[in-house]
Order: C-alpha cells, then structure tokens, then sequence
C-alpha cells in the first residue's frame, strides 16, 4: 500500500500539499485504507494520477475535520478513494 501511495501521491504524499506540515488523520485513513482496500481488490492496480480528485472539493468534504469521529462518514471516505481508483476516474 505504501509504495502504492508513493507513486500516485507523489512527494506530497498524504499531506494536502507539499507545502503542508501535518497530515489530517480524516485524510490519512481515507487515502491509505482506500488504497489498501482497493489493491485488495485489483493487486494489478494501475498508477493513475488522482490530481484532480484529491484537490477536488468532494474529497475535501469528505475528509473535514467535522466528519472524523462518524462511522458512516469513514466508511464513506474509505469508499471514495477505492471506488475513484478502482474505476480509474
């Protein structure tokens, strides 16, 4: 999953941007329980660039602070990730 996260997050890595000092744990979760779920699913996962989901402001609400401690807020962040990388968009 790490080395997954490493090809299509680039340097930035979990963080929201390269200028970023911290890494929201809402996001954290999202992107590397999504990747991991999704490269259970498909090991032959392709790299894909997620620039445009990742900054987009769908992936921005789900990660928010204020949807942390809600499970079907996780679970629904957790999805996202897999099903934008499992459907290649």
């Amino acid at each position: 999953m790490l080395s997954y996260a490493e090809q299509i997050l680039g340097k930035r890595g979990f963080r929201k941007s390269l200028t970023s000092k911290s890494t929201p744990r809402a996001r954290f979760e999202a992107l590397s329980i999504g990747i991991a779920v999704a490269l259970k699913e498909n090991p032959d996962l392709p790299v894909r660039d997620v620039t445009d989901w990742i900054d987009g402001e769908e992936f921005a609400k789900c990660t928010r602070s204020d949807a942390a401690n809600n499970k079907n807020k996780l679970v629904g962040r957790i999805n996202f990730v897999k099903n934008k990388l499992i459907s290649g968009e």
